[in-house]
């Protein structure tokens, strides 16, 4: 808005000039008839023409002063648009690498973690299926987790047989009451 009324402002001001101009276009005309003919004081020229164009010159200036104002203005807006996108861009790039690193040591910890509990595992697998005692890992519901692959030589069973089945299926019924005492109800 304030925009338009500048320019609605300067608008009546130019047709101020140019209904000035147009009263003096007559004395003009007849003047440089005159000064064609020689006659340097033609009709008191400078006397007649000198303020009118004084003051034309003075809302000249004040209409390029205004204009200069309003691009010093549009200038300072659109430097402070510039450094808050500027910012703004940094502060989300700044945001991004963040998340993207965070990311990155969380996949590495998680990596460096697997292989820690593969490496573990492998350790476990190695003492239980080298060793040529029976080792069963039994869950809290008396059920065969995993078994060593001394169940073949022991019970006669291959290891993948005995698993997931349980502990009581196994076991010789009158061995059954050892195992509600040693807590497997």
């Amino acid at each position: 808005q304030l925009a338009h009324d500048v320019v609605a402002r300067e608008q009546d001001r130019v047709r101020r000039v140019l209904d000035a101009l147009t009263t003096y276009r007559g004395v003009a005309e007849r003047l440089l008839a005159r000064l064609a003919l020689g006659d340097r004081e033609a009709g008191g020229a400078y006397e007649a023409l000198g303020p009118a164009f004084a003051q034309l010159g003075r809302r000249l200036a004040a209409v390029e002063a205004e204009r200069a104002r309003q691009a010093a203005a549009a200038d300072a807006r659109a430097s402070r648009l510039s450094m808050l996108t500027v910012g703004t861009l940094l502060g989300l790039l700044l945001l991004l690498v963040g998340i993207h690193q965070r990311g990155r040591r969380r996949a590495e910890v998680a990596a460096s973690e697997a292989a820690a509990v593969a490496a573990s595992e492998a350790r476990f697998r190695g003492l239980i299926d080298d060793n040529s005692d029976l080792v069963l890992l039994i869950g809290p519901d008396q059920v065969v987790r995993s078994a060593s692959r001394a169940a073949r030589d022991v019970l006669g069973f291959d290891p993948r047989e005995i698993e997931h089945r349980s502990l009581a299926e196994l076991l010789h019924p009158d061995d059954l009451p050892l195992l509600s005492t040693a807590g497997g109800g």
